[in-house]
């Protein structure tokens, strides 16, 4: 069935195919930087870095998460990448340990 709705709607053309390359590549983009700002938040040493640094991965995680909403362009693209991102999974642990720890600064 699903390879038959690919033929028919014809999902496979090349324009589809690039701009599926191109999300792809910047979805491991965001995958690197989201790392790297994983590192950057688990090495503050003061509560002021660790409340800015929280404040990027929450604006990374929404920007994200917009692009897995339904009625964006391929929102299951993204959806299947987020699923196998530990980056992910990592900043929205810190975020949600960082909400319970300090409920009034969010």
């Amino acid at each position: 069935m699903t390879r038959r709705t690919i033929k028919i709607c014809n999902l496979n053309r090349p324009q589809l195919a690039e701009e599926r390359s191109k999300l792809l590549y910047h979805l491991h983009n965001y995958q690197e930087k989201l790392n790297s700002a994983i590192i950057k938040y688990d090495k503050s040493d003061t509560e002021n870095k660790k409340s800015r640094r929280i404040g990027k991965l929450m604006d990374s995680i929404d920007v994200i998460e917009t692009l897995m909403k339904k009625n964006q362009k391929f929102s299951g693209l993204c959806r299947n990448f987020v699923k196998k991102c530990s980056p992910y999974e990592q900043a929205k642990n810190r975020i949600n340990k960082y909400k319970n720890d300090h409920p009034k600064h969010i």
